[in-house]
């Protein structure tokens, strides 16, 4: 269901200004139709943003960090420090689930899918898609009712079509798109951006205590 930029405000006890600068951020995700905007009621439930997105090279730089993997290639001294001051910042923040959100947000392109309930196991297994968040056995969060993780974007509709899945905004298939070959198993750093997302007290507590044993 979509509601207007106006009751997307008010749940946000924020002014009609400050939801247009999050839609052309792509803070929010919105549709435009006869010159108005609107949006998923879903984008109430996502959190604000503690801080800007980092740019899809620095980015890359802490995933590879908090995956315990080498520094990559490009980058310069002053991006390194800047870098182990942010895995500082995200160890000693009080909320470091909605901080990593807020710097990871741009990884990929989010769809939201309902499957039949008895397909859920075969998608599990199935080779297209990579795990991740709840789905990747390191997060320590086990659910058979719930698929998420990474799919190469050119195989997206061929996946849905063999599964008849549906948009959906009570999705039990989350998937992000991309389309850069992505390795197998994920870097640990994308597992918990994606059980951060999730922006629930279980997961909030997983990422803290994932952190915590880096």
């Amino acid at each position: 269901m979509d509601i207007s930029v106006a009751e997307f405000a008010i749940q946000r006890g924020v002014s009609e200004r400050r939801v247009l600068e999050l839609i052309k951020s792509g803070a929010v995700q919105a549709r435009r139709s006869g010159g108005r905007w609107f949006i998923d009621v879903l984008e109430i439930k996502k959190r604000g943003q503690l801080r800007r997105p980092m740019s899809p090279k620095m980015a890359h730089a802490l995933i590879v960090l908090l995956s315990n993997g080498p520094w990559q290639k490009g980058l310069d001294p002053v991006q390194k420090h800047r870098i182990k001051l942010h895995l500082v910042e995200l160890h000693n923040h009080e909320k470091p689930a909605w901080l990593l959100s807020s710097w990871l947000r741009k990884r990929g392109e989010v769809i939201s899918l309902r499957a039949n309930p008895s397909d859920l196991s075969k998608l599990q297994l199935d080779n297209r898609i990579i795990p991740s968040g709840v789905s990747d056995p390191r997060g320590g969060i086990s659910t058979s009712n719930f698929v998420e993780g990474y799919i190469d974007k050119k195989l997206v509709k061929q996946l849905q079509k063999d599964y008849l899945l549906v948009d959906s905004h009570a999705p039990n298939v989350i998937l992000r798109n991309v389309n850069f070959q992505l390795e197998r198993p994920l870097p640990f750093g994308l597992v918990l951006a994606d059980l951060a997302d999730h922006n629930g007290p279980r997961e909030d507590s997983q990422v803290a205590r994932l952190l915590r044993a880096l």
